[in-house]
Formats: structure tokens, C-alpha cells, sequence
């Protein structure tokens, strides 16, 4: 199960210091990503950055 962006992972999740990645716990089973949102308004990621984190995500 993958979380596009991580502000909706940490209030879902109530772990406001969780970062992109794997994260440690599982829903129903499933492994649990936090990717970073795509939007051109997150001027936190840049382009190269969004293909790594996704990539992570395809593996």
C-alpha cells in the first residue's frame, strides 16, 4: 500500500516524524510506502528525487 504524500501517511497514522520510504508497519498484510506527492506545488522534491522515491517503490 503506497500513501501519496507524507502528510497523509503522518495524520492517518498519527507519526508525525515518519518519512518517505518503507515504513515499519503493515495494513492488513501489505507493506506500507509513504511516496512523495508529484504536484507541481511541492517544491520539496525535485524531479530526480520523484524517480528515486517511486523506483524504491517498483522494487
Amino acid at each position: 500500500m503506497a500513501f501519496l504524500g507524507l502528510s497523509t501517511y503522518r495524520v492517518a497514522f498519527g507519526k508525525p516524524k515518519a518519512v518517505v520510504g518503507r515504513q515499519d508497519e503493515s495494513v492488513g498484510g501489505c507493506e506500507t510506502w509513504v511516496v512523495p506527492n508529484p504536484s507541481g506545488l511541492n517544491a520539496h522534491y525535485q524531479l530526480a528525487q520523484l524517480a528515486q522515491a517511486y523506483a524504491a517503490l517498483k522494487e
